[in-house]
């Protein structure tokens, strides 16, 4: 996700204060665009649990990693200026593209930046993941 300038968001403030923010900081846009913008933070900030298992793909190397959340959003511009907003993860496990069922890769290519992907979707990747090396 973009930096929006939101300014310090944290799992107090609201998707309504999400979404006036960004019209303030955005008048031009539509209030759609403001909710789809939004709607990704907010699922980055309130939807996620700690302890949730979590994926991210290397498109270079084809490779997904899993990870556990370990920590609640945090405020930290200084980690990741372009993306102030960031959880701590326990990155522990790796799956090659390459070795998951074909018929699940698809949904693995939404274009969203936080989805929750389905069970069967989730099964195969773990039966397929290896400790990271």
């Amino acid at each position: 996700m973009e930096n929006y300038d939101l300014g310090p968001l944290a799992q107090d403030v609201s998707k309504d204060e999400f979404i006036n923010r960004y019209i303030a900081l955005h008048p031009t846009n539509t209030k759609i665009q403001a909710r789809n913008t939004i709607t990704q933070l907010d699922r980055f900030i309130h939807s996620i649990a700690i302890s949730d298992n979590v994926l991210t793909y290397e498109p270079n190397q084809r490779v997904y990693y899993i990870g556990i959340v370990k920590s609640a959003a945090i405020w930290g511009p200084s980690i990741i200026p372009k993306l102030p907003c960031v959880r701590n993860v326990k990155w522990d496990r790796e799956v090659y593209r390459d070795n998951l069922d074909h018929k699940f890769i698809s949904s693995l290519g939404s274009l969203l930046s936080v989805f929750k992907v389905k069970p069967e979707v989730t099964e195969n990747i773990m039966i397929n993941a290896k400790p990271l090396t």
